[in-house]
């Protein structure tokens, strides 16, 4: 993991607060949705050189990777 990795990660988390230990895949994907916001995203991620042409916020917030959703 890269010093930029680390640094995303750790503004991730404390963002939209969440503890440092080893997620659930499930867990980790449905608690970002519950907390995650446009704002949260542009904060985070805003400065991603993808970010402006991915569908990453869209995919996020649309709660597209929940288990059983169908978006």
């Amino acid at each position: 993991m890269t010093e930029t990795d680390t640094a995303i990660n750790d503004k991730s988390g404390n963002t939209i607060g969440m503890d440092k230990k080893v997620y659930d895949y499930q867990e980790l994907i449905s608690m970002i949705h519950e907390k995650m916001t446009h704002e949260k995203m542009q904060e985070i991620c805003g400065t991603c050189e993808w970010y402006q042409m991915s569908t990453c916020e869209k995919n996020i917030l649309s709660g597209k990777y929940l288990l059983g959703n169908k978006n």
